[in-house]
């Protein structure tokens, strides 16, 4: 059975583990592979044992099966690009530990974001993707996501942003 909630401080440890399985495994062949290699998890627990990761305007759910952590989202306000002078919401991101994938983790995370994103009056929400990782942007269009074509970016990696009326 799974189970999501709001994330804790103590939960950071298991995210950044699920991330950098994430890296290890998603963004093969897509990210170089020395940048794969360099993932570690301390940074990532760093973050999300932080302030800033609990910031106002910062969501972030875990989902767990039979009491483990098997995966988050992470939303906050919109980073626009620097010419933009849009508002909204962003999914910053999501990973579900490789293990665990296509059993409903994903969804149950997507239904915790639309209602978080909902309970906070936000009309448009975003999230970036690699540009190649056909699983995950087939996962968000199935989500009811749409490609946004006016934004792409190529710096560090190709990525594609999305966008979806919650």
């Amino acid at each position: 059975a799974q189970m999501v909630r709001e994330a804790r401080p103590t939960d950071a440890t298991r995210m950044a583990e699920i991330s950098v399985a994430g890296w290890q495994t998603a963004y093969v062949g897509i990210v170089p592979d020395d940048v794969i290699a360099r993932q570690r998890v301390e940074p990532h627990i760093d973050y999300f044992a932080s302030d800033a990761a609990f910031a106002d305007g910062m969501q972030t759910f875990v989902v767990e099966a039979n009491g483990v952590v098997v995966g988050f989202c992470h939303l906050g306000p919109l980073r626009a690009e620097s010419h933009e002078t849009l508002e909204g919401c962003e999914l910053w991101g999501m990973y579900v530990d490789p293990d665990h994938q296509g059993r409903g983790f994903g969804r149950g995370l997507m239904e915790a974001a639309m209602d978080h994103f909902r309970s906070v009056g936000c009309a448009v929400a975003y999230l970036w993707v690699m540009r190649d990782n056909e699983a995950a942007r087939s996962f968000y269009e199935t989500a009811g996501w749409r490609l946004d074509a006016t934004a792409s970016r190529t710096e560090p990696f190709h990525q594609v942003r999305y966008l979806i009326s919650p």
